[in-house]
């Protein structure tokens, strides 16, 4: 799952998340009949949400907040991603929020 960075650079993003992120999106299929993790990951780069660091996942996932545990988890966490994927969402935000959607 870890491709080169260079993998995304002239991709949609529907291409992207069909061929990297291993089929989150289905080609032929309206948005509304997409896959959630493909329809959140969307939702972040549209509402120009970024994703929290490792780190601060790790701290969500192992010590919350008293708040934190009353709460839907927010999606700068990836929750919704195989947790292979989400390291690299992380590490190429950059380019991904940049694909044309």
């Amino acid at each position: 799952m870890a491709k080169k960075r260079e993998n995304i650079v002239n991709r949609t993003f529907n291409d992207f998340c069909y061929k990297i992120c291993d089929g989150l999106y289905q080609p032929g299929l309206p948005d509304e009949q997409q896959g959630s993790g493909y329809l959140k990951l969307k939702e972040m780069v549209v509402s120009e949400i970024t994703p929290a660091s490792m780190d601060e996942t790790k701290r969500w996932e192992n010590n919350p907040t008293i708040e934190e545990l009353n709460e839907t988890p927010p999606l700068k966490y990836l929750r919704f991603l195989h947790p292979n994927l989400r390291s690299y969402v992380i590490d190429n935000w950059g380019y991904i929020k940049k694909l044309e959607l």
